[in-house]
């Protein structure tokens, strides 16, 4: 999977359908993000 950019909106951090579909997240899905170096 590439790196991609998003954006946080009023209402979260967007993640694409092609990656949430890729990763099988569902709406209500809790997620950790971890920051990495360079990124």
């Amino acid at each position: 999977m590439q790196a991609i950019k998003t954006k946080i909106s009023e209402g979260g951090i967007v993640i694409p359908s092609k990656y949430r579909k890729q990763l099988g997240l569902e709406v209500g899905d809790k997620v950790i993000i971890k920051p990495i170096d360079g990124f």
